[in-house]
């Protein structure tokens, strides 16, 4: 990651800390951070790519901790857990008026692309959760790794939002350590009468969360070139325009549907500019959620 993409991370993650992320303008983020706002959009698209992209600089960042804790061969897997669980309160508490701010302005209800790229980053924490749980405690919890998992990303939550909103005074290790504890006497308080609330079908979209949400991609962008179709079928067009663009409605929905996990991008763009470049004013906004969709769900 260069200095100006940084540069211009934290300073907007300062200003929506201060300002709220609907008082934030790209403007405001340029003048602060010493960088014109057109150098902002050759690294950000938009306001919500940057938030977003605040959140994966400070996600990758703390895993990336996490695998630094994983390679002191002394700790044992339950201490490990423990520590990666105290480095992850540090890096809230280090976001703390950032994470404020989203739990006062509700910002995971901005838009579509927010709230999936939010529960991509819960779905990968709490898969996270149940792959240590399942290392410390072994096969004897597998049928419960998931309520595990969920019991203590509540334990969790909790304290955090005593720390960061109401301000009470709780020594950070100490929480990592009550909190395993925690786990401990659940485990401990298993029986062969013991039964799950939660199983893989229930928690499939967690499981397999790209998949999902690339199945939720597929649904919205056929349902998008659907209302394209109608609209070419009412729109006053000439003959051969209207089978142009038909022709190239159904050319997308072929390449999607033949190829949904990785769909030949080239093709697809070509396909969309063409219709662009056809002028259609009533395919203005179908076309502009279709390349959001897209580029959103697939990493393009």
């Amino acid at each position: 990651m260069s200095d100006k993409h940084t540069r211009i991370i934290e300073t907007a993650m300062k200003l929506f800390s201060q300002k709220g992320y609907h008082s934030t303008s790209i403007q405001e983020i340029a003048e602060n951070s010493g960088i014109a706002k057109g150098s902002i959009y050759n690294y950000f698209s938009s306001k919500e790519h940057l938030f977003m992209s605040i959140f994966k600089h400070y996600h990758d960042r703390l895993f990336s901790k996490f695998s630094q804790v994983e390679e002191d061969r002394s700790l044992s897997g339950r201490d490990m857990f423990i520590e990666q669980l105290h480095i992850q309160f540090q890096q809230f508490l280090s976001q703390k008026d950032f994470i404020h701010m989203q739990m006062r302005q509700q910002i995971i209800q901005v838009n579509d692309e927010i709230r999936n790229y939010m529960f991509k980053v819960r779905a990968e924490m709490f898969n996270w959760y149940c792959q240590r749980i399942r290392q410390i405690y072994g096969e004897k919890v597998d049928p419960f790794t998931f309520d595990l998992a969920t019991i203590l990303s509540g334990i969790l939550r909790e304290y955090m939002f005593y720390i960061i909103v109401e301000e009470k005074q709780i020594d950070l290790k100490q929480l990592a350590h009550y909190a395993v504890d925690r786990l401990d006497d659940i485990v401990k308080g298993l029986t062969p009468d013991s039964t799950p609330l939660l199983n893989s079908d229930i928690m499939d979209n967690y499981i397999h969360v790209q998949d999902y949400q690339k199945r939720k991609a597929s649904t919205q962008l056929m349902a998008i070139l659907h209302e394209m179709k109608e609209i070419a079928h009412k729109a006053a067009l000439d003959s051969k325009k209207k089978e142009k663009v038909l022709s190239s409605i159904e050319a997308l929905k072929e390449e999607l549907k033949n190829d949904m996990e990785t769909p030949k991008f080239v093709v697809v763009e070509s396909l969309l500019l063409f219709l662009q470049h056809l002028d259609i004013s009533q395919f203005k906004q179908p076309l502009k959620e279709f390349s959001k969709v897209l580029n959103s769900y697939f990493n393009k």
